[in-house]
Order: structure tokens, then sequence, then C-alpha cells
């Protein structure tokens, strides 16, 4: 399973920092569920140099159950890595799938492209659904409501938007 990180670089006059942010989804019954940041992977460089150095973890979270599982990278990391290593290798290591923010979401870098359909219920937004067009949405959306027939859902596809 791939891990979901965000990359953010940034500096000031002296150095280069970059961190590796490690994304946590909750769930949202198959649609897209909404991200939290458990912890983050930091490295530094002096400005003007190319390698990276000084990985370092940062546990960003309130439940052991998102601990548990920053301390499980930490292992993976620790035990194919080293204080050198770069910042590509970590995601590598990770089998990391890169995100950013779009529009007030996390959206996987992979995504750009397609489209995100807001899934209605009664007039508001129950969830989202990132699809290449309105037909695989509504495909999505079909087998949703044919997998969860417990609860008669009353949900349509609303207003959608590019990812970019």
């Amino acid at each position: 399973m791939a891990t979901k990180v965000r990359v953010i670089e940034n500096g000031d006059s002296s150095y280069d920092f970059c961190e590796i942010q490690i994304l946590e989804e909750t769930s949202n019954k198959g649609f897209m569920g909404s991200f939290n940041c458990i912890g983050s992977i930091t490295f530094q460089r002096n400005k003007g140099e190319k390698e990276w150095y000084g990985l370092r973890y940062v546990v960003n979270t309130t439940r052991y159950k998102e601990l548990k599982a920053f301390s499980n990278i930490a292992k993976i990391v620790d035990e194919n890595a080293n204080y050198r290593s770069q910042p590509d290798e970590i995601i590598e290591i990770l089998n990391g799938r890169k995100y950013d923010v779009f529009k007030n979401d996390f959206f996987a870098i992979a995504d750009k492209g397609k489209y995100c359909f807001n899934v209605m219920e009664n007039d508001s937004i129950y969830a989202k659904i990132v699809a290449i067009d309105i037909k695989k949405a509504n495909k999505i959306l079909d087998a949703f409501k044919k997998k969860n027939t417990l609860r008669q859902y009353d949900f349509s596809i609303g207003d959608s938007f590019l990812i970019e």
C-alpha cells in the first residue's frame, strides 16, 4: 500500500528546508476521504547546495493509532535509509504517492487533469469522487449504492471542477 505524502520546500537566507508530510486518509465509505498530517520527515541543506542532510522525524498527532502508524514508517525508513538519504529516496522507500493541496483539499498529483465531483445528498455535499469524467463518476456512485443496501441513499452527482 502506498504511503500518502506531501512535499514542502522552503528556506531562509542560509538554509533550505524540506518536509515530507505523512498523510492519513480517513475513509468515507469508498469516496474521497479527508486528510490529516500525522507527522513529517524533515531535511535541511546549506543554501546553494544540492545534497540534503539531517533526516529527522516530527510526530504531529494525539491518537495512538496514528503514532503507531508513524512509528512503523520511521522503522521502515531507519531499516532502509540513513542520515544523508535524500527526500526522493525516502519517498521511494515508502512507496510514496505524492499529494498536493488544491481548492482546500488534498489530491494525488497523479489525479491532475481529472475532475472532482461533489456527491450530493439532500442538497448538501456528502462526499467527493475523483474521476476522469461524469460517466466514470456515476459508475463509482452506482457501485457504492449497490454495495451499501442497508440504507436508501438519495445521492446524486453535483458540481465538479478540474484538478490542476
